[in-house]
């Protein structure tokens, strides 16, 4: 099956996403270490969306939604769209149109940090998951020359993470709909966890849910899953150091699950008898849930 050939550089095309070599350079973000992402992204010829520089001014409307760590969120109009499909008439990308996306400016990335570079990686890894923020682009603020990932937008952006969506749903949220937001976070993380990846920095903050699914989000300290020797510390048990044992991706389920059963915010105490003693201790073992309908051995039980 012929795709046509480039009106730029003369050669065929290898699928119905145009010439992906020549749109890799078309729109030059001026950092060596993008373009080359970008690039890298491009010629993967993604299923699920490609990667792209986007010029700051090709954004419109754009508003603060929140801010935390090292990054803030703004809500922002895309004049054009993330792209739909090579147009071989035109020798161009066909767009989606004017739509909202959300814009994670990193702070003070003037000068590109590993960070940055990280989560775009992690994003080229993970594009197309189910139940994992997709990233479609990048760009720069021309007053702070900070960089911005142009990530997927809905509506729980503006709804807050999932400490603040329990908080807020306690007397609404029925056990059926926890159930179904642990699914969809465990779904993400078991894709996650399939391609050898680990999330690093995955707590309440990072979790996001609409009125339909769970998300996982903010990838800047992903890495490989790997076997290493974990040293261990002896204080109520004996455990044998010679075991070499893979990291449990089974810890970041239960860790999780946890935070459905509604549980009060977690606190720094400097030992066990003030943390026992605590006002934390008593109000969640006040407000712990337990029904027939979810007990807490369900939610332990979670293979």
């Amino acid at each position: 099956m012929e795709f046509g050939k480039c009106k730029e550089c003369l050669k065929i095309h290898e699928d119905l996403n145009g010439c992906l070599s020549c749109n890799s350079k078309r729109f030059p973000s001026g950092n060596e270490d993008i373009d080359r992402l970008i690039q890298e992204n491009q010629l993967l010829v993604r299923r699920y969306g490609l990667l792209e520089w986007i010029p700051y001014d090709r954004f419109t409307n754009i508003n603060y939604i929140a801010e935390g760590g090292s990054a803030k969120v703004y809500s922002a109009t895309w004049i054009d769209g993330q792209i739909k499909k090579w147009s071989q008439l035109s020798n161009s990308w066909r767009r989606n149109g004017s739509t909202v996306f959300a814009l994670k400016v990193l702070n003070d990335s003037e000068n590109i940090s590993e960070d940055f570079l990280n989560e775009i990686n992690f994003f080229n890894e993970v594009s197309g998951y189910m139940c994992v923020i997709k990233c479609f682009g990048i760009t720069q603020d021309p007053i702070t020359y900070d960089y911005a990932l142009v990530l997927q937008y809905m509506q729980y952006m503006e709804n807050g993470d999932l400490r603040r969506y329990l908080k807020r749903t306690v007397n609404t949220l029925t056990w059926k709909q926890r159930m179904s937001n642990i699914y969809d976070i465990c779904l993400a993380l078991d894709n996650i966890h399939k391609h050898r990846l680990m999330h690093k920095d995955l707590h309440p903050g990072n979790i996001f849910i609409d009125s339909t699914f769970a998300y996982i989000g903010d990838f800047g300290f992903y890495n490989l899953c790997e076997y290493k020797n974990i040293p261990l510390i002896r204080l109520l048990y004996n455990l044998n150091e010679s075991n070499e044992i893979k990291s449990r991706p089974l810890a970041s389920y239960t860790c999780r699950l946890l935070n459905f059963q509604n549980l009060s915010e977690p606190i720094n105490c400097p030992n066990q008898q003030e943390f026992t003693s605590s006002r934390y201790i008593k109000k969640a073992q006040k407000g712990q849930v337990n029904t027939d309908e979810c007990s807490d051995c369900v939610i332990m039980n979670i293979n």
